[in-house]
């Protein structure tokens, strides 16, 4: 039963419902037929009750797990793009001569800022 459990976890496709629908309807379909009430615990295909609902579990685990990762690969999608902004306007910067006016963007606002003091911030 274990070696078939495995097998229907294994066709999942990372973010994929289609698996736990199946198993959704295998296991509405069990219990509308009265199967959960047989004393052997396993339904109409073979498939034991608990590992269903370990299946399940580990199912909407992955999913957790999915999300986490696609929220971490945004985060450093971000974080490479504002390294990279951080780049070019250090650039634009090195040609400017050293007493030119700078300005920071806080909000809406712009604030009179040292060359110096910019380029620090964008080393960072």
């Amino acid at each position: 039963r274990s070696a078939r459990l495995w097998r229907s976890v294994k066709c999942l496709v990372p973010g994929s419902l289609s698996c736990l629908g199946a198993w959704s309807s295998v296991m509405s379909s069990d219990h509308g037929a009265g199967g959960s009430g047989s004393g052997s615990g396993s339904g109409q295909d073979g498939v034991d009750e608990n590992d269903r609902q370990q299946f399940v579990k580990m199912q909407r685990e992955m999913l957790v797990e999915t999300n986490k990762l696609r929220k971490l690969e945004t985060q450093q999608r971000d974080s490479e793009r504002e390294k990279k902004r951080s780049q070019l306007t250090l650039q634009e910067l090195a040609s400017l001569p050293e007493d030119v006016n700078t300005y920071r963007t806080i909000g809406r606002t712009f604030v009179l800022t040292a060359k110096q003091d910019m380029t620090k911030e964008l080393e960072q």
